[in-house]
């Protein structure tokens, strides 16, 4: 079973619209071919914003990318505090047992053999 890559929106926008990227597409330009406003794709590119769900897999054809995660960096900030917390309380000092009752001494002392 093969694997798929997952894009991050941001870097997948940056790329289509980087003036060094061979297939650029200028923000107007994908603006223009979704029906949106440029000031909207900019906000996606800095991932301040994503698109609305019916052209999110339009952005992926003209991109030519098949998966893309489309979360923004406030959402990226909620998972990753999330992940991070959590790792926190598995690596966590373990509880502590209760001490021993009166009937329990402990000692520093080797058990004497029974002979």
């Amino acid at each position: 079973m093969g694997t798929t890559t997952v894009t991050k929106a941001g870097e997948a926008l940056r790329w289509a619209v980087d003036p060094t990227n061979p297939k650029r597409v200028s923000q107007s330009q994908l603006a223009r071919d979704l029906g949106v406003s440029q000031p909207s794709v900019s906000e996606w590119v800095r991932m301040r914003s994503r698109p609305e769900s019916h052209l999110r897999k339009a952005i992926e054809l003209l991109l030519g990318i098949p998966e893309i995660d489309w979360m923004t960096e406030a959402e990226l900030g909620v998972v990753e505090r999330a992940a991070i917390e959590a790792a926190g309380r598995a690596t966590a000092a373990p509880i502590p047992l209760p001490e021993s009752g009166p009937d329990v001494t402990a000692t520093d002392e080797p058990e004497a053999a029974v002979g």
